[in-house]
């Protein structure tokens, strides 16, 4: 009789054991309400890939998913909110672009990347692209670059912060062109002025062109990377027409809190990767200027450090230095 209610005893402490454990506690990841921070305003690629994602995300997970933009301030205001949250149901999704270049722009972060943006899964490369009003009598990189040199002080650019404006200013050195740089909060904002002929050149991820493509108030004259893109057809890359400062592209990642258990990030980012791999779901972030280029969170830890390194010489080239 002993020997049973030690028996059963012990089955019951395992029990308790096995459903308090990392894996079973994966499995039940989420338990609430997920949010996924985005420093990506409406209409753009990052904000729009975050929405259909998060529709098949929640019918995986069976719990609803909040998507929460919060652009401006150099995507700061987007970062500090994830990383004051510290939450392990609140995620950011986010462009590797909008971060890679802090340590060069300023003095003193609120946040340490290392420690408080831990990659779960990478998505794609967004698609960069240097856009002109339909009206401007170019029809190539090397043709605006004539233009401008040929119009010294007359022209207005515009770019999100971060990796493209490093690009950009980058380029601009090189190339010796003389022309005012626009800031607005959110790029997507500069894409009206630069239809109405506002601005001269915006260099921005080729999704919030679309529309403006579509309407043919501007053209598009490079994108970046080494392959044409759908969204872009005959558009051919920077790297191709000789300007490889313009070639680098954005990686498009997920990304846990610190107090997130390696076993729940496991979950979330393998839960991601399948969602992602859906043909649908593929052709529509084509659609809207990326390339869908999967990876683990080793993966994408990896192709951060790469584009940390090409940003570094980018940014020596330009006479920045690291904090």
């Amino acid at each position: 009789m002993r020997l049973s209610i030690l028996a059963a005893g012990c089955t019951a402490a395992l029990s308790v054991l096995l459903a308090t454990s990392p894996t079973a506690l994966a499995e039940d990841w989420p338990q609430r309400t997920v949010k996924i921070i985005s420093p990506s305003g409406p209409g753009s690629s990052g904000d729009t890939a975050s929405r259909f994602i998060a529709e098949r995300l929640q019918q995986v997970w069976g719990k609803s998913i909040v998507i929460e933009p919060r652009p401006g301030g150099d995507s700061l205001v987007a970062i500090n909110a994830f990383v004051s949250a510290n939450d392990d149901h609140t995620l950011l999704f986010s462009p590797t672009s909008f971060f890679i270049s802090h340590p060069h722009r300023y003095a003193k972060l609120s946040y340490d990347r290392a420690r408080d943006l831990v990659p779960i899964a990478q998505l794609s490369a967004t698609i960069l692209s240097f856009a002109v009003p339909a009206t401007l009598p170019v029809n190539s990189l090397k043709e605006f670059v004539m233009y401008a040199q040929a119009n010294p002080g007359k022209l207005g650019l515009a770019t999100a912060p971060g990796m493209s404006e490093m690009m950009l200013d980058a380029w601009i050195k090189d190339e010796n062109i003389d022309a005012a740089k626009v800031p607005y909060r959110d790029v997507v904002q500069a894409v009206s002025d630069l239809s109405a002929g506002r601005l001269q050149g915006v260099f921005a991820a080729l999704t919030i062109f679309q529309a403006g493509l579509q309407g043919g108030s501007l053209k598009v004259l490079s994108v970046s990377g080494t392959q044409a893109s759908p969204a872009a057809v005959g558009v051919k890359p920077a790297i191709e027409q000789g300007y490889p400062k313009l070639g680098q592209q954005g990686l498009m990642g997920l990304f846990g809190a610190k107090s997130m258990s390696p076993e729940a990030r496991r979950k979330a980012g393998e839960d991601f990767l399948k969602v992602a791999a859906q043909p649908d779901v593929v052709k529509r972030l084509e659609s809207i200027g990326q390339f869908y280029i999967p990876g683990d969170a080793a993966t994408l830890e990896s192709e951060i450090r790469k584009q940390e390194a090409a940003i570094a010489e980018m940014a020596k080239g330009i006479g920045l230095r690291p904090n």
